[in-house]
């Protein structure tokens, strides 16, 4: 059995801040264009990019959700924007806007409205800080004319998540130049665990602890060894009744208080939100082959987080004759078993801060991005870009109901703290519950200041045609704060070790980058084209890294061509690994020198200031073909990952350091028999090899009826490991995905069908095998409703139509479940 824990302090084990951007996935039809060439828009149009795959401005209208944020991260676990091979294996994808790097872009702060496309990009190990594996380029909107007003809703069947959105955008000529500007909203409900069945709790009353789902034995649970006994007995203390206790449960070693810490808790990562945002995009010429440019954004937002009451693992001595008692009278304890008073004797309490309520973060954002630039050209064949951009993100949250673990334990050991009934409406117990309780200021800010010169234009003629070269340079300077303020009823501030269920860990640093990249486009033949590519960052806390890019095309008749590239990239750690402050988490332990008791343990993790850039490699071969209107694609990929950042598992750690073989860097310290903590440091002792094969195949048809197009993309990993130290990690992953895009269009109206599903596989230590999972969207769009002047746009559907539920990979479809969706747009 393992006691299931909600600790989410730490970057290994929480989800409650979501990341976006590193390895993102699209939900919706992607046109394969390896062909496509660069792309057209002027502020991109310098790099030397091939373009994979495009979502295009219909597409986005279609999908049905409300943000970027959403888009991207849709269907993570199916699909990379219809090609799942670029996002495979180790690694992240870099994150452009316009062409340029974006580098703590919040997504979820980019209305849809503001975006004319997103294209998939193969020479990401050039463009984006390094990346191996492609980058993702989000062209915003700079042409448009006239004006577009939209309003949206989303409701899911269950409860929860429910999403309002409301845009304008207005697009004219600025003198001789062109000016667009729009402004977004968008509000989310929060989805409570309560609400889904993949995440509320099931137990039996008098059941099984070991049968139980998102129960935690610290409802209030008594661990200590029993006199005369080698192993450790649990005990249930005090009632355990009412109020989201379980009732005691059975465990081999005796009986847990288990707890619903799930009933009143909301899903990680769906907190209840809004965001408002601005954006300007300008230009203007400045003489006949000049043009400036102005790109900025602005936005705020706040949101709303819930949390079960805190958690803590508080360790006693027998010696304080009142606990003592009182743990006797109220746990139904034999005094005879129980550790004497003039005894070494300890036990541990597990005990669930209910009298405190909920623990709630509340966040308040803004952020703002300029970009500021000039592009055109020196001669006919040679062009330039120079830009400036200035970009900030920061964010004050207030945390409260949060406990101090030094003072609980003081009033508990005093006797002024109830712990048999935390809810004791008693003047003593309220007093306590005040005294011992803690709010958090915690402030996060992120800049970047980068500037970046990139020229590009025609090198030597061959028979083919002229090589195209580019040569660019970006000097970046970024800052990054994360700081708590933990304080209590008297106004002490406390560290963060010193924080129950949740302390955060505060980190800060800064860098600074100096790069240059060189990238040249060979027509070798009319029929095969070569691209080469390097890039060398210069950063002054980590050192320097290279990256090396290298790609051909071969077209062996028209229809028929194949493909082969080879990245090797190294990659700078995080300020955040690098500087990340102490922090004590909570893992489940099974000792092998207290069995049976598996139980949380103390581990202590920090950040390495010694971290190097680590490596990614990756190698691929394909083909594409054409036959009687069908197109196919095939790839095969293989990644690599050396000196890649990571911890070693903690259960590894200890049953290592208990056999005398420990995990270098580490540590396991006891007193007497029992763990006192674990030293789990950040490592850079991590390799990884995958290998996968992606298979895709389209057609589309022009009929009398209208136009049909089905587009099908499928996905095996033949192999997928991670070795920390040497040693192979343990764990599992689907063989198969798929994805699948059927639309029909006939005059005004378009209708489109989404299928999406992956295998099941084994947990981590194969016990326990988890379904497949398959899922369907539909959307239909009706463009030019009722023949007015003004065009009147309705697009509406059904999200997750089966209601599908999540399996271990719970997809954002998922976790809401089946989602009705209507927008409207208005334009002239």
């Amino acid at each position: 059995m393992s006691i299931r824990s909600d600790i989410r302090s730490h970057p290994v084990f929480s989800c409650r801040h979501r990341v976006v951007g590193l390895i993102v996935a699209g939900t919706l039809l992607a046109t394969s264009s390896l062909a496509s060439g660069p792309a057209s828009d002027p502020a991109s149009a310098s790099l030397p990019h091939d373009v994979v795959s495009v979502i295009d401005r219909s597409d986005i209208q279609m999908s049905g959700f409300t943000t970027l944020e959403e888009l991207l991260e849709s269907r993570t676990a199916f699909n990379f924007l219809g090609l799942h091979v670029l996002g495979f294996g180790s690694g992240s994808l870099g994150i452009l806007i316009n062409g340029r790097d974006v580098s703590g872009l919040d997504y979820s702060t980019l209305p849809l409205i503001a975006v004319e496309r997103i294209e998939l990009l193969h020479r990401g190990a050039i463009q984006a800080g390094g990346q191996p594996l492609g980058a993702l380029n989000v062209v915003l909107r700079k042409v448009h004319d006239g004006t577009e007003v939209a309003l949206g809703a989303s409701r899911p069947a269950e409860p929860g998540r429910d999403s309002n959105v409301a845009s304008a955008l207005w697009g004219g000529a600025l003198g001789s130049g062109h000016m667009t500007i729009g402004f977004g909203h968008t509000g989310q409900e929060e989805i409570r665990d309560a609400d889904r069945e993949f995440s509320r709790a099931q137990w039996t009353p008098g059941g099984a602890f070991a049968d139980a789902e998102n129960i935690s034995l610290s409802g209030n649970t008594l661990v200590y060894v029993p006199a005369g006994a080698s192993a450790p007995a649990v005990v249930s203390l005090g009632q355990c009744e009412g109020d989201h206790y379980t009732g005691s449960l059975t465990h081999p070693a005796g009986e847990v208080c288990g707890y619903d810490f799930v009933a009143t808790k909301w899903v990680d990562g769906y907190e209840r939100r809004t965001r408002e945002s601005i954006f300007l995009n300008a230009e203007h010429p400045l003489a006949e082959n000049a043009r400036l440019y102005a790109e900025a954004r602005a936005a705020q937002g706040d949101s709303l987080f819930r949390y079960a009451p805190a958690v803590g693992t508080i360790d006693f001595t027998a010696a304080n004759p009142t606990l003592r008692s009182n743990m006797i009278n109220n746990g139904g304890l034999d005094d005879a078993s129980f550790p004497q008073p003039n005894e070494a004797g300890e036990f541990r309490l597990y005990h669930r801060f209910v009298g405190h309520g909920n623990r709630e973060w509340r966040t308040d954002l803004k952020e703002h991005d300029l970009t500021l630039g000039i592009h055109g050209q020196i001669e006919p064949d040679l062009d330039y870009d120079a830009n400036l951009q200035l970009y900030r993100h920061s964010t004050i949250e207030k945390g409260e109901n949060l406990v101090s673990h030094d003072l609980a334990k003081e009033l508990i050991e005093g006797g002024n703290y109830d712990i048999v009934d935390p809810l004791a409406a008693t003047p003593e117990q309220q007093d306590a519950v005040h005294r011992s309780g803690l709010w958090l200021t915690r402030d996060t800010v992120q800049d970047f200041q980068r500037a970046t010169v990139t020229l590009g234009g025609d090198a030597f003629a061959l028979a083919a045609g002229k090589a195209r070269w580019t040569v660019g340079a970006t000097f970046e300077d970024q800052d990054w704060r994360n700081t708590y303020d933990y304080y209590d009823s008297t106004g002490a501030s406390h560290d963060n070790t010193d924080v129950l269920g949740g302390g955060g860990v505060p980190s800060a640093g800064e860098r600074q980058r100096m790069s240059g990249h060189a990238s040249m486009t060979i027509p070798l033949h009319a029929r095969w084209d070569l691209s080469l590519g390097a890039r060398k960052d210069d950063h002054d806390d980590v050192g320097s890294a290279t990256s090396l890019h290298a790609f051909s095309r071969f077209r062996l008749r028209e229809r028929l061509s194949f493909h082969a590239s080879w990245d090797q990239s190294e990659l700078a750690p995080g300020l955040d690994y690098l500087h990340l402050g102490e922090s004590h988490v909570y893992p489940s332990i099974c000792d092998p020198a207290n069995q049976p008791v598996c139980r949380q343990e103390e581990m202590v993790t920090a950040g390495n200031p010694d971290l190097r850039p680590y490596r990614i490699q990756r190698t691929q071969l394909g083909a594409e073909t054409k036959m009687g209107g069908v197109s196919i694609g095939a790839n095969w990929i293989q990644v690599k990952g050396t000196d890649l950042l990571g911890w070693a598992n903690p259960q590894v750690v200890v049953d290592r350091a208990y056999a005398g073989n420990p995990v270098p860097g580490t540590e396991v310290t006891r007193h007497g028999n029992q763990i006192e903590s674990i030293v789990n440091p950040i490592l850079q002792e991590a390799t990884s090899s995958s290998e996968g094969v992606a298979l895709r195949a389209g057609r589309a048809w022009d009929t009398d009826w209208g136009q049909l197009a089905l587009h099908a993309h499928a996905f095996r990993t033949l192999r997928s490991k991670t070795w920390m130290l040497g040693e192979l990690e343990p764990g599992d992953y689907p063989r198969y995905r798929f994805h699948t895009v059927l639309e029909a269009s006939r005059g005004k109206f378009t209708a489109r069908w989404n299928g999406y599903a992956l295998s099941g596989y084994w947990n981590q230590n194969r016990t326990e095998r988890y379904g497949g999972w398959m899922g369907h969207d539909i959307t239909l769009q009706w463009r030019g409703a009722f023949g007015m002047r003004q065009r009147l746009d309705f697009t509406g559907g059904v999200l997750n139509l089966t209601g599908e539920k999540p399996e271990a990979l719970p997809t954002a479809d998922a976790v809401i479940g089946r989602q009705f969706f209507l927008k409207v747009t208005l334009s002239w």
